[in-house]
């Protein structure tokens, strides 16, 4: 903000000169009063657009989730666990302070979750969170370290009591821009079949008695929560 103030300075004073003295050499008969008008007139649009930039710059968000990992892995007894990774990128020179909210999906169906731990991992070291409930999510502090990708990991568990489960997309909208890459990985009791979803899927194979599925997403600004659903295979 200094800098600016300094080149705004600048900028008033040579304006202010040339008015002051619109004429420095009486022999340059070029230099007229229409000339001068419109250097102070560039030299004020100047000043202007520099500090447009500024506040445009200083409002202008430095972090960014860019990526989304979550792995959803259903049990034949109806608990579901679900452990997610966020890359959120800091692009400013400062460590950044934030509070997030992350949220959970609530229906007639869905039990309160359980919150098994909320980290945070840069360059090999992981900060463990603490947390407060808050309507359907849980608030932590974070502190983002400085021109680097920061994941963050939440785990936890919830019961369903039928064959369907929510996992809450939307809320990432406002982080203002599209997620770079999402991918979502299911697992479901082999004897099971994923039979409906929000977002398109495909079966990858089974692994240790369970079938898993993936969605990937490219660009995601979601406009639609992640739902699914489940039967028992025909034979």
């Amino acid at each position: 903000m200094k800098k600016v103030g300094i080149v705004l300075l600048i900028l008033i004073f040579l304006a202010t000169n040339v008015l002051a003295n619109p004429y420095p050499e009486e022999e340059d008969d070029d230099f007229d009063v229409f000339t001068i008008v419109a250097l102070a007139s560039f030299i004020g649009m100047v000043g202007v657009v520099i500090y447009a930039m500024h506040i445009n710059n200083k409002k202008a968000r430095t972090e960014q989730m860019e990526g989304e990992e979550v792995r959803i892995n259903i049990e034949e007894n109806g608990y579901v666990d679900i452990k997610g990774k966020y890359w959120i990128t800091n692009d400013s020179r400062d460590e950044s302070s934030m509070k997030i909210n992350y949220p959970y999906a609530e229906a007639d169906y869905l039990h309160s979750p359980e919150c098994i731990e909320i980290k945070t991992d840069y360059d090999g070291s992981t900060v463990i969170h603490e947390y407060r409930k808050k309507g359907n999510g849980w608030v932590f502090d974070t502190s983002l370290k400085p021109e680097g990708t920061n994941v963050i990991a939440v785990h936890y568990n919830q019961k369903t009591e039928k064959n369907s489960f929510k996992y809450l997309l939307t809320t990432a909208r406002q982080w203002g821009s599209p997620i770079e890459s999402a991918e979502f990985t299911i697992k479901i009791p082999e004897k099971y079949e994923l039979t409906k979803s929000t977002y398109n899927y495909e079966y990858v194979g089974r692994h240790s008695n369970k079938n898993v599925y993936k969605i990937s997403e490219t660009g995601l600004f979601p406009s639609k929560e992640l739902e699914f659903s489940w039967k028992e295979k025909q034979n």
